[in-house]
């Protein structure tokens, strides 16, 4: 099953089965002491299919971890893009 995160420059906010999923679920790890301010962070914020690894990866140990863009279009894990970019 494909699995999806919502992220920023800094950090995977949110995963899911769906892009909306992930988003739902990035808003329920937003700082709810600004609540002005996650309106804006949501908006900017970007949704992509992620690897099976990334997703492990953020369910196990969270999302302030290091990913990137493949060049299939997919993020994955930095083991993933080092990969990808000596393909």
């Amino acid at each position: 099953m494909k699995k999806y995160a919502a992220y920023d420059d800094r950090a995977i906010w949110g995963v899911g089965d769906s892009l909306d999923l992930a988003r739902q679920d990035a808003a329920k790890n937003l700082d709810h002491t600004r609540p002005e301010e996650n309106v804006l962070r949501l908006a900017e914020m970007n949704a992509s299919e992620m690897t099976a690894s990334l997703a492990l990866e953020v369910t196990e140990w969270g999302g302030n971890t290091a990913f990137g863009m493949l060049s299939s279009g997919v993020l994955g894990t930095y083991d993933e893009l080092c990969a990808d970019y000596h393909r």
